[in-house]
């Protein structure tokens, strides 16, 4: 009698898992018991999400461990994978696989959920002999490749601040470009700059222990009131062809879930990290939102120290909602130093927590070298210290280049007072650029004094 040939349509989902159940999670044993081809099998298992049930409940070694036939049938692939507490490893030697994400494809591995964190690839060649009915014996030789590939789980935030990211830009809305009219008389460009630095949004402190109240309400109010008046106060100095906007700088009090900054200091005050980091995002698109009825508006996202994970995934989500609108752009580039050229002027920015000041006009000029003799007006805008005044030593401005640190507007909390760090004056900043005559004004709102009712409007 025939044996009969059967398929993977002759199974229903619940019993191909039961053979696996069954097997332990050994897809080859499963695939004997069902008299499939393990190959057959595996895409299946992969394909239908299977293979998610069985690692969960057999991990993901048993499921992986593969020895098939080379080409020359003399080199086995091997492939392994290990758990390693929320960290995989994956080991493959074989002919057959040439790329990271083959083997990742291969491996079954959901990047979702992880990241690469090393990758080390060796090639050699083997060789052996094999039996020649008509000659001697005769030589194979192939090419012998293998992958290491070290996985990282990402945090439960991250990946849901990915997500987040991925629906933003399914759907960002579109907006139309504004006609930004220009006076006919007006024949320079300007730029006005509006730095709002050391929000600290999440952050709590209460009159008594500290000088001010402060939480989420009162930051969004200072926010957007400093922007307002500072947008009037520079309005006397015409039209602006664009408007430039270093978004960071500790715009964030907490980096995570345990509210601690980046580098794990604990920040005790405070509300649940989810909710702050929401409302920071309709925080930060209401102030460019406001900028954008003046001029275009060039983002660039500047590292602190409080929140730098945080901060970068922000810019991120802010680059994914304004895909589709000309009059945003989102500089999201890694580097902790950002450069803006605008005409003569040439801007630097960074929290001023990295580098020594009297570093940065080297810096600067070694970065910016394709730009440096364009030229003539060259500045570093720094946050951090909370207060307003130039760095030191001053022979910085001898080398062409200003640096000052720039006022906080977040008022000193408890551990502020303690310290006696509670002296200094806060505010925010504007300043306007001349696209020839370099830096042509500064405006600023100082807060100081801020009871309730800002001063000065």
């Amino acid at each position: 009698m025939a044996s009969v040939k059967v398929s993977i349509q002759d199974f229903s989902h619940a019993e191909i898992l039961k053979a696996c159940r069954s097997n332990k999670g050994n897809i080859a044993a499963a695939a004997r018991d069902l008299g499939l081809p393990r190959g057959n099998l595996w895409h299946f298992v992969k394909k239908e999400g299977i293979l998610n049930h069985i690692r969960s409940e057999f991990g993901e070694s048993c499921t992986t461990n593969s020895s098939r036939k080379a080409v020359s049938n003399k080199v086995r692939e091997k492939l392994e994978v290990k758990p390693t507490g929320d960290n995989l490893s994956i080991d493959y030697l074989g002919t057959q696989i040439q790329t990271e994400e083959e083997l990742l494809a291969h491996a079954g591995i959901d990047m979702e959920l992880y990241e690469i964190d090393r990758v080390v690839v060796n090639n050699w060649e083997v060789a052996g002999t094999k039996k020649n009915k008509e000659t001697d014996d005769s030589l194979w030789k192939t090419g012998l490749r293998q992958i290491k590939i070290s996985l990282k789980r990402k945090k439960d935030e991250r990946i849901a601040v990915e997500r987040l990211i991925t629906a933003l830009e399914e759907n960002a809305p579109v907006v139309q470009k504004i006609n930004y009219k220009k006076p006919k008389s007006v024949k320079t460009k300007r730029a006005l700059e509006l730095s709002i630095m050391d929000p600290h949004y999440g952050m709590m402190a209460y009159r008594g222990e500290s000088d001010h109240d402060y939480n989420l309400e009162e930051c969004e109010k200072l926010c957007m009131w400093s922007i307002d008046t500072l947008i009037e106060r520079a309005a006397v100095y015409g039209h602006f062809d664009e408007i430039i906007f270093p978004f960071g700088n500790d715009f964030l009090h907490h980096d995570n879930l345990t509210h601690t900054t980046t580098r794990g200091t604990l920040q005790p005050e405070g509300l649940p990290y989810h909710h702050v980091y929401e409302r920071a995002i309709q925080l930060a698109i209401t102030m460019i939102e406001r900028m954008a009825e003046i001029a275009p508006v060039k983002i660039i996202q500047v590292a602190g120290n409080h929140d730098q994970v945080s901060a970068f995934t922000l810019g991120h989500v802010l680059k994914a909602y304004y895909r589709n609108d000309p009059n945003v752009d989102v500089d999201v580039s890694p580097s902790p130093y950002k450069f803006y050229k605008f005409g003569t002027n040439l801007l630097g920015f960074d929290h001023g927590h990295h580098v020594r000041p009297a570093r940065l006009a080297a810096l600067m000029a070694h970065e910016c070298k394709d730009v440096w003799a364009e030229t003539t007006f060259r500045e570093w805008h720094l946050g951090d210290q909370h207060r307003k005044g130039s760095s030191k030593p001053i022979t910085m401005e001898e080398q062409g280049v200003s640096v000052e640190y720039l006022p906080a507007l977040t008022p000193p909390n408890a551990w502020h007072r303690l310290k006696a760090f509670n002296w200094q004056q806060r505010g925010a900043m504007g300043f306007v650029w001349d696209y020839v005559e370099g830096p042509l004004a500064r405006v600023q709102v100082n807060l100081n004094s801020y009871t309730g009712k800002p001063t000065g409007k």
